[in-house]
């Protein structure tokens, strides 16, 4: 009985913070995510859980304003990393090494602007 309840709660916790990432709210799906991982780290989710951290952020970044821009890739090349460590194998690796890339460049670009 135990362990069915604490997967009740691993599994409202998710949908909770996957709530928001469907709706659009990046910023408040990343701060639900990163709290579900915090409150269950053994979660059977863990992995969708990084996962919709690292796409939430990279929504937030390609979307945002120029000015908070380099910050949320920041976040998002540290999300993703820290998914890449854990499941390498991931059948979102692909997806995720785009969206990597893309800050990447962005950060790049910038810093090369700056420098000028």
């Amino acid at each position: 009985i135990n362990g069915e309840l604490t997967q009740r709660l691993h599994d409202k916790s998710y949908l909770n913070a996957y709530t928001y990432y469907k709706i659009g709210r990046y910023k408040s799906a990343i701060v639900s995510l990163k709290n579900a991982l915090k409150q269950f780290p053994d979660s059977n989710h863990r992995e969708e859980i990084m996962y919709y951290i690292v796409v939430s952020n990279y929504r937030l970044a390609h979307d945002s304003v120029e000015a908070k821009q380099a910050d949320r890739y920041l976040s998002l090349l540290d999300s993703y990393y820290s998914f890449i460590e854990e499941y390498p194998e991931s059948k979102h690796v692909k997806e995720l090494e785009r969206y990597a890339k893309e800050a990447k460049n962005y950060t790049d670009k910038n810093n090369t602007d700056k420098q000028q």
